[in-house]
C-alpha cells in the first residue's frame, strides 16, 4: 500500500475483550523495569546491538521533535495517526481507574495543556529490522511479532544477547502519554510481494476499556485498512508527515547500511521527571545515558549514537555522543587494557592495574536446555581493570570508586559502589570485564551465558536469579557471593599506596568522616 503524504495511514483495530469477561488493567511489563529515560536508552540500544547484522557496527539516532499545535504539520500528524480515534479510546481506558488509569489521565491532561506535541524518534541503522510474518502459528516466533504483538517474548537465543525476558520493549510505551508508539521498519529480509520501501504499524498499549458500548481487551494497532491488525507496506513519502520515512541518513551511514527500525513515541515524556518535557534537558539526559551505559560499545567501534533536537522543522541542536566527555577515566583505563598498557602492582595516581578475578560456575541440571550442559564445576576468569584516580584534578565524580560491570554485550550492567575499598587508600575508576568482554579468557562463552541468566529483568545487576536456580546446581548463589568478595578483596589490595608510610589513608578517611 502507498498513499499521499497527508493521507490517513490505516485504521485502528482493537483486540476484543475476552469472552470470559476477564479484564487486564494495564501491561505489567511496564512496571518490571525502572520508568526513566536512562532505561529507555539502555533498552533501545541493547535491542539494536542484538539485531546487528553479522556484528556490523550500528548507528542509533535519537530525535526529540516538537510540533506546534497550531501548525499544518500537527494537523497532518493527527490525521495520519488518526489521533482523534486513538484519544477516544485512551479517554475510555483512563476512566477505568486503577494505577494505569491514573497514569493515563495525567498523561492526557499533560498533552492537552501543552502548546506543542512532543515526539521522540529512535532510529537504528545497520540492523536486521523487524523481520517476520504479521502472525505466527505454533511455538515459533519472530522479531516482528515479538516486538509488536507478544508479551514476554524476546525472540533472542544467543548467549551474548542483551535481553532475555522480552520486557525491555515496554520502556518505549511507558514514555508515551498515550502509551502509543508508531513503528517503521526497513528489514534486510522482505517478502517478495511487498509493495513499498517501508513496513509500518502503530501500537497503543491501553488497558481494558469500553468504547461506544463495546468492551476491548486493551491493545490496539493502527493497521491495514482492509486487513485488521496487519502491518502496511508503504512508500517513504507516505511516512514523511510523521517523521518515519528514514530518508535522511546519519552522516556515517551509507545506503547499503540503512536497514533497521524507527520508533516514534507519541506524546513523549520522561516518567521520572515532574512537569512537562524540557527539550534541552531531555537532550542532555539522552546523551549522558548513552555515554555512561554504552561507552564500551562506542569505544570498540560497535556503536555510534547521534542526538538531535528539532522544533517546528528547525534543528535546534545535533551532536554525536562522545564517551570521553562523560567518563574519560574509564575510557582511558579501557584503552590501556586493550593495548596492554597495564601493571599488576604498584598503585599510584594515573596508573592502570589489571587483576584476574575467578568465577566458579556450578554444573548444570539434568534436562535444562537454556545453556550448554556442564558436567562439572568450571572456573572462568574475569578481568578487573582499575585506574588509580589523580588527585587535585577534575574527574568523573559519579563513577569514582565504582566498578562498571560489563559482559560481552558491551553495555555497563551496573556501576557497583566499592568506595569502602578505598577508605584507607586511593580512590579509583574501574571496571570488571567478564564473559566474552574479558579478552582471551578461557571458557568465556560459558561465563557469558551464566551472567546473562544472572541479570534480573532490568539487566542492572549480577545476582542469584530464579533463572540461575533453574539451570545450575545448588551452590551457585554462594559462588556468586565469593566472586564479588574476591573483587572487593582485590580492590582493597590494589588501592593501597606503594609507600605505606604516606598519610593518604588517614587523610582520605578523615575527609569521608568529616562532619559538616
Amino acid at each position: 500500500m502507498s498513499g499521499a503524504p497527508n493521507a490517513r495511514l490505516g485504521r485502528w483495530a482493537w483486540r476484543p475483550a475476552p469472552e470470559d469477561g476477564g479484564r487486564d488493567y494495564g501491561n505489567a511489563n511496564a512496571y518490571a523495569t525502572p520508568a526513566a529515560l536512562p532505561t529507555l536508552v539502555r533498552e533501545t540500544i541493547q535491542n539494536s546491538l542484538d539485531a546487528a547484522i553479522k556484528s556490523r557496527n550500528i548507528t542509533l539516532r535519537y530525535s526529540l521533535i516538537e510540533v506546534s499545535k497550531h501548525s499544518q504539520e500537527y494537523e497532518e500528524i493527527e490525521n495520519a495517526l488518526d489521533i482523534k480515534s486513538l484519544r477516544a479510546h485512551a479517554v475510555a481506558a483512563s476512566q477505568m481507574g486503577q494505577k494505569f488509569g491514573d497514569r493515563l489521565t495525567a498523561g492526557l491532561a499533560e498533552m492537552e495543556a501543552a502548546e506543542t506535541l512532543t515526539l521522540l524518534r529512535i532510529e537504528d541503522f545497520g540492523t536486521t529490522g523487524l523481520v517476520g510474518e504479521d502472525h505466527v502459528h505454533g511455538s515459533v516466533t519472530n522479531p516482528f511479532t515479538a516486538f509488536v504483538r507478544n508479551n514476554l517474548d524476546s525472540s533472542k537465543d544467543t548467549a551474548g544477547a542483551g535481553g532475555s525476558f522480552g520486557l525491555g520493549k515496554a520502556a518505549s510505551w511507558t514514555c508515551s502519554n498515550l502509551f502509543t508508539v508508531a513503528i517503521a521498519t526497513e528489514p534486510n529480509e522482505r517478502p517478495t510481494d511487498a509493495i513499498g520501501e517501508l513496513r509500518f504499524i502503530a501500537k497503543s498499549e491501553l488497558s481494558w476499556h469500553s468504547h461506544d458500548g463495546v468492551p476491548y481487551a486493551g491493545p490496539g494497532w493502527l493497521s491495514h485498512h482492509d486487513h485488521e491488525f496487519a502491518s502496511i507496506w508503504t512508500s517513504r513519502d507516505s511516512l514523511k508527515s510523521i517523521f518515519l520515512d528514514r530518508s535522511a541518513l546519519p552522516k556515517n551511514v551509507s545506503e547499503g547500511e540503512q536497514t533497521g527500525t524507527s520508533l516514534l513515541i507519541v506524546g513523549f515524556h520522561d516518567p521520572s521527571l515532574d512537569g512537562p518535557p524540557e527539550g534541552s534537558r531531555i537532550v542532555e539526559n539522552l546523551v549522558k545515558a548513552a555515554a555512561q551505559n554504552f561507552w564500551p560499545a562506542i569505544v570498540n567501534g560497535r556503536l555510534t549514537v547521534h542526538v538531535e533536537h528539532i522544533s517546528d522543522g528547525r534543528h535546534v541542536s545535533a551532536q554525536q555522543v562522545s564517551p570521553e566527555d562523560h567518563v574519560p577515566e574509564l575510557v582511558e583505563a579501557y584503552q590501556a587494557y586493550q593495548k596492554g598498557n597495564v601493571v599488576h602492582d604498584g598503585a599510584h595516581p594515573g596508573v592502570t592495574i589489571l587483576r584476574t578475578i575467578p568465577l566458579e560456575i556450578m554444573p548444570t541440571k539434568s534436562g535444562q536446555t537454556n545453556v550448554k550442559a556442564l558436567s562439572e564445576r568450571l572456573k572462568v576468569d574475569a578481568h578487573l581493570v582499575v585506574r588509580i584516580a589523580n588527585r587535585n584534578t577534575s574527574q568523573s565524580e559519579k563513577q569514582k570508586s565504582e566498578i562498571a560491570l560489563i559482559r560481552g554485550r558491551n553495555m555497563v550492567v551496573k556501576y557497583l559502589d566499592r568506595g569502602i575499598a578505598a577508605l584507607s587508600g586511593y580512590t579509583f575508576h574501574g571496571m570488571l570485564l567478564a564473559g566474552t568482554a574479558a579478552e582471551d579468557a578461557a571458557n568465556a562463552t560459558d561465563a557469558e551465558a551464566f551472567l546473562r541468566l544472572a541479570e534480573p529483568p532490568a539487566h542492572d545487576a549480577w545476582e542469584y536469579t530464579p533463572a540461575l536456580k533453574n539451570v545450575y546446581e545448588s551452590g551457585t548463589g554462594a559462588r556468586l557471593r565469593e566472586f564479588f568478595q574476591s573483587l572487593t578483596d582485590a580492590l582493597r589490595e590494589i588501592t593501597q599506596p606503594e609507600n605505606s608510610g604516606t598519610d593518604i589513608g588517614p587523610v582520605e578517611l578523615r575527609s569521608l568522616l568529616k562532619v559538616a
